[in-house]
């Protein structure tokens, strides 16, 4: 699961969840979580995979014109083995 913000200064068009879904693979989830705020699932993913989905995602938001500054987006991401059953055994 990686909790991000995408910044005000990018526009709801290029925020909203179906700009970045593009940016996913297709077993993918993406959820806004409130206002700059998304949630996204990667289900069946090693840390290395979600390292550069996450990086494909930051790229995508650099690039993005139409600002007039450089803007990027911090990336939080957590990993559940398959041994764990529950998130209190994490």
């Amino acid at each position: 699961m990686i909790a991000t913000a995408i910044p005000k200064a990018i526009s709801p068009s290029e925020r909203s969840p179906e700009a970045l879904t593009g940016r996913l693979r297709q077993a993918d989830n993406i959820a806004r979580f409130g206002g700059e705020e998304f949630i996204f699932l990667f289900p069946d993913t090693d840390e290395a995979q979600c390292y550069q989905v996450c990086e494909s995602l930051r790229q995508h938001i650099e690039q993005i014109t139409s600002l007039r500054r450089p803007v990027t987006i911090s990336i939080g991401g957590v990993t559940v083995l398959p041994q764990v059953e529950r998130m209190l055994d994490f």
